[in-house]
């Protein structure tokens, strides 16, 4: 079965550690090579190109522990997420600091100074600045406080209504429904279960697998 991310939606990936998900989102981006199959942006086959090929054609990856530069500042940082478009674009940082505030406030900042919530909305940022088409977002809520986490949901329901296109892989399987149009659960890398969010929440095997119901 297919993954499908359409236009301007939010599409959740379910399933247990070890299931595939990050590797799923890895595979998308370039960075591991698919073993059969093949991945596709608006009709174009993409399996074949490296992965600043892939950031060129409109996909940002956020990675599972944020993986921010430390030693460098949020800006710097920034920068470094803007780099397919040969320098960070005005309008780009305009809108990733009208998304994230608190990021205009700290700019200066090395980023290994920041807290873990900080951390994850540079992450989130740095993905959105190349302005991508779709942004794979792997654990945006790992190891954050619940009110972190709660701000972090509000970004994300903000960006749907963007019209870009998401892949969210996230444990909290409850969150991730909630922001979701759509919803697909692996199993050792396939596909076992999908169906519209409203419709896995009342699915009786996933509520007791991955919503603890």
């Amino acid at each position: 079965m297919s993954v499908v991310v359409p236009p301007g939606e939010v599409v959740a990936l379910l399933g247990n550690n070890g299931a595939g998900k990050s590797t799923t989102l890895r595979t998308i981006s370039g960075l591991h090579r698919a073993s059969a199959g093949q991945i596709y942006l608006e009709g174009g086959r993409i399996s074949h190109l490296a992965p600043r090929e892939i950031v060129q054609l409109g996909i940002s990856h956020v990675p599972e522990g944020r993986l921010i530069f430390p030693e460098l500042t949020v800006l710097d940082n920034l920068k470094m997420g803007a780099y397919v478009r040969k320098g960070l674009p005005k309008e780009g940082l305009d809108y990733v600091l009208e998304t994230f505030p608190v990021l205009g406030q700290i700019l200066h900042r090395r980023g290994g100074a920041l807290s873990g919530g900080q951390q994850q909305m540079l992450a989130i940022a740095r993905g959105l600045v190349a302005q991508p088409k779709v942004l794979l977002l792997d654990e945006p809520s790992l190891g954050l406080a619940p009110i972190v986490v709660h701000a972090i949901a509000g970004v994300l329901e903000q960006l749907r209504t963007t019209g870009l296109s998401i892949l969210l892989v996230e444990q909290n399987a409850e969150l991730a429904l909630r922001l979701a149009n759509w919803g697909y659960v692996l199993a050792n890398g396939r596909v076992t279960v999908s169906g519209a969010a409203a419709s896995l929440v009342a699915d009786d095997e996933v509520r007791r697998s991955y919503l603890g119901i």
